[in-house]
C-alpha cells in the first residue's frame, strides 16, 4: 500500500487515504472518490452504496467507508471545476455512482503518482477519462 498523500493541483485537493471508521459529514466542496484497490461503501444522503467510483455534490451529507486506499478529489464549491462537476457528472442530481472501468482506471493511475509532476499528469488524464472541462463549464445562473 502506498503512503497517503495530498496534491493540490489547479483548484483541486488529491488526497490518498483510507478511512476505516469515518464521521457522516457536509461541507461546501464537491467530491470525487475513486477505489484505489477494491471497491468502497458510502453513504450519501442516507443511502448506502458499493462504488468503485462516486460523483457527491456540495453541501450533501455523506462519508466513506473503506480500510484500503481511496482516492479523495476535494473541490471548492466556488471554482470551476466545481461548476463542471454538477455539469458534467452530477447533472441535477446530488450524487451519483461512476463508471466502473472508468473508476479503476483512474484509482490505478494514482497508485503511481510520487511527485507533483506526476500528481499534475494523473490530475488532467482523470478530468480526461471523466470528460471534465472546467473551462466550458456554463456559469451559476446568478438568481
Amino acid at each position: 500500500m502506498n503512503e497517503p498523500f495530498i496534491f493540490r493541483v489547479s483548484d483541486c485537493y488529491y488526497i490518498q487515504a483510507s478511512y476505516p471508521s469515518p464521521a457522516e459529514h457536509r461541507h461546501f466542496a464537491a467530491h470525487l472518490v475513486f477505489a484505489m484497490e477494491r471497491p468502497f461503501t458510502a453513504l450519501v444522503n442516507g443511502v448506502s452504496v458499493e462504488a468503485a467510483g462516486i460523483a457527491i455534490g456540495s453541501d450533501v451529507p455523506h462519508t466513506i467507508l473503506s480500510e484500503a486506499p481511496t482516492l479523495v478529489v476535494f473541490i471548492d464549491e466556488l471554482t470551476p471545476m466545481s461548476r463542471c462537476v454538477k455539469h458534467t457528472l452530477l447533472q441535477g442530481a446530488s450524487w451519483r455512482t461512476l463508471d466502473a472501468s472508468v473508476s479503476s482506471g483512474v484509482g490505478k493511475r494514482w497508485g503511481e503518482v510520487r511527485t507533483e509532476t506526476d500528481a499534475a499528469a494523473a490530475a488532467a488524464e482523470t478530468e480526461r477519462l471523466l470528460g471534465l472541462q472546467a473551462e466550458r463549464a456554463p456559469a451559476e445562473d446568478p438568481r
